[in-house]
């Protein structure tokens, strides 16, 4: 059976830059197509996840292999600008799970894709800051996030002043796409104006290829703050050393995932739909996402 829509090199190209996990799911041969001959080879299904989903796919693939007993599940996540780029050249995959639409459609336009996209999953920025830091109050016995609105502002305001060292992603990349978002929006809201959006940028040290580059960075004490997703500040490996700090509701952004077949099989169409049952959206939900855009 052969699992892979496209020729060419299914996994070296992805590998130079992904680290890859699998996950051995299960899954039962179902339905008439060719390619179900080969369900229990031990061929894993290839998902390629924005960096942003890694913890939620695996503890799904868990759950997976629990109810689809048979097959195999291979995971390479990374930002998904340069997994759609990887895809363009020719690696092959059987699933494209991407941090916003833009890629996606970029996928789409290239003829990667072999199923119609949907969305999945939706997520929301947070400023990250170590919990070391000079802004928070030294009294602050563990990484919960300032409970009122003013000091919320305030905390926000603190990472623009001179001395502070912020690590973004690149503008490229998903969150990179929704950080220049959220910074215009807050650039035009008085509380916090054209004076912030300047002094932010100007302390930034570091643009990163995805958002777990951004959250190691703070977590690690490299940087005093970054601007990542909800989810990843949730990250067990780093929950105790950062503390999330969401902006003003009406000033963030919604980020929307979506997720598309890349080769059409019983088993992929399985994946996607595991991913998108009762089940798989409550997984995600524990994870911090939220439900898929409408």
């Amino acid at each position: 059976m052969r699992l892979l829509k496209h020729q060419g090199p299914r996994l070296l190209p992805i590998l130079a830059f992904c680290a890859l996990s699998i996950q051995a799911c299960e899954s039962q041969a179902a339905g008439n197509r060719p390619e179900d001959d080969g369900a229990l080879t031990g061929r894993p299904v290839l998902v390629l996840a924005a960096a942003s989903l890694s913890d939620a796919f695996e503890d799904l693939a868990t759950a997976y292999s629990r109810a689809h007993p048979g097959a195999q599940v291979a995971f390479a996540f990374d930002g998904s600008q340069r997994l759609r780029v990887q895809l363009e050249h020719g690696a092959e995959a059987d699933v494209f799970a991407s941090a916003d639409w833009r890629q996606m459609r970029a996928a789409e336009k290239a003829g990667v894709l072999a199923g119609e996209p949907r969305s999945f999953a939706s997520n929301r920025l947070v400023f990250l800051l170590h919990r070391d830091t000079r802004f928070l109050p030294p009294d602050a016995e563990d990484s919960s996030p300032p409970a009122s609105q003013a000091e919320v502002n305030r905390l926000i305001s603190e990472i623009a002043s001179p001395g502070t060292k912020i690590v973004v992603a690149l503008e490229e990349s998903p969150v990179g796409q929704y950080t220049d978002e959220l910074l215009d929006n807050m650039n035009s809201d008085p509380n916090f104006g054209q004076r912030f959006a300047v002094g932010l940028s100007s302390n930034i040290v570091s643009r990163e290829t995805n958002v777990r580059g951004v959250v190691q960075k703070v977590a690690l004490g490299e940087a005093d703050a970054g601007i990542a997703y909800r989810t990843d500040a949730m990250a067990p490996q780093v929950a105790s050393r950062v503390v999330a700090v969401e902006p003003p509701e009406h000033l963030n952004v919604t980020a929307d995932y979506p997720i598309a077949a890349l080769s059409d099989t019983v088993q992929v169409d399985q994946f996607i739909g595991f991913v998108l049952s009762a089940e798989g959206q409550s997984i995600l939900g524990r994870h911090g996402f939220g439900p898929p855009q409408p």
